[in-house]
């Protein structure tokens, strides 16, 4: 059995395990994140990246390129919080919820799931910690990722004293 390779840093793991449009996509998401005083917590066991703003989790949005994937996932509820939005962004964040992968029910809660969130007034029962999930995102998904990473960024800024 071969040892997994390990990455210092991720843009090692974006320019060896990602090619083609995945790669290009996840080096501009790292510029632009840097770009805007997110702090990128690298973890390289599980190749997953932390976002962090302002030494706090922004949630607990990652970047996972353990293979060929790209996945972003939202662990926040901070997008309901009453403003305006285009039908654009709510349509995509909302094809983009997650039921909870261990296979939860709608009676079943396990320790990875909420009981009831709330994404730009649409009432979820049972979603999965991560409520907001996108896999493979195209440079236009990349495009809406940067605007909801933002509103959590606007809005953590609006409730962090000056």
């Amino acid at each position: 059995m071969s040892e997994q390779k390990k990455y210092n840093t991720i843009e090692e793991s974006i320019n060896d395990l990602l090619n083609g449009e995945n790669q290009k996509n996840a080096r501009d998401w790292v510029i632009f994140l840097r770009a805007n005083e997110f702090a990128l917590v690298w973890n390289p066991k599980d190749k997953q990246l932390r976002i962090d703003y302002k030494d706090r989790i922004v949630s607990c949005s990652y970047v996972d390129v353990g293979g060929a994937d790209i996945i972003i996932n939202f662990c926040t509820l901070d997008f309901d919080d009453g403003r305006p939005v285009s039908d654009d962004l709510k349509e995509f964040t909302l094809s983009h919820v997650v039921v909870c992968p261990q296979g939860c029910d709608a009676h079943a809660i396990c320790e990875k799931s909420q009981k009831s969130i709330k994404i730009f007034g649409q009432e979820y029962e049972n979603i999965c910690i991560s409520p907001l999930q996108i896999i493979n995102p195209d440079a236009k998904d990349f495009e809406y990722a940067k605007k909801m990473i933002l509103m959590v960024k606007q809005k953590r800024n609006d409730r962090l004293p000056q």
